[in-house]
């Protein structure tokens, strides 16, 4: 797994948390974080692009970029998974603290909730509410 800025300086590689599949051929290898993207979330956070190029467990990375500030980032990686490391965040976030962190020269527009959302599993009882402040 290699982690790299990225900064927009690169047309071929779209803005936000971008993961290449360094070991997919004749199939685009780009897969981005975007809800649209989520597909069997029973037991982990997994991505697909439209040629059904999937990410794996992305939960704890994603975790700790957001924890870290962190809204773009181009990742390689081979195979289909990210590494569990420790079962935590933790490890992410010390490597992203030994690389340092890099800011961006555009400004990023802030996802704001202006209703209540509600995602809900109503088979297993889970539910997950946010607010509007």
């Amino acid at each position: 797994m290699v982690l790299n800025p990225n900064d927009g300086s690169n047309p071929e590689i779209p803005q936000g948390i971008v993961f290449k599949r360094m070991d997919v051929e004749g199939k685009n290898p780009i897969v981005t974080v975007d809800y649209t993207h989520l597909f069997d979330l029973e037991r982990g956070t997994n991505i697909r692009n439209e040629d059904d190029v999937k990410v794996h467990t992305i939960e704890h990375f994603l975790s700790a970029l957001s924890v870290s500030g962190i809204t773009d980032i181009f990742v390689e990686i081979t195979g289909n998974e990210l590494p569990i490391l420790d079962g935590s965040s933790i490890k992410f976030i010390e490597k992203f603290q030994e690389a340092g962190f890099k800011e961006l020269e555009t400004e990023i527009e802030p996802v704001v909730l202006t209703e209540p959302i509600i995602f809900s599993d109503e088979k297993a009882g889970k539910y997950v509410i946010g607010l509007p402040l």
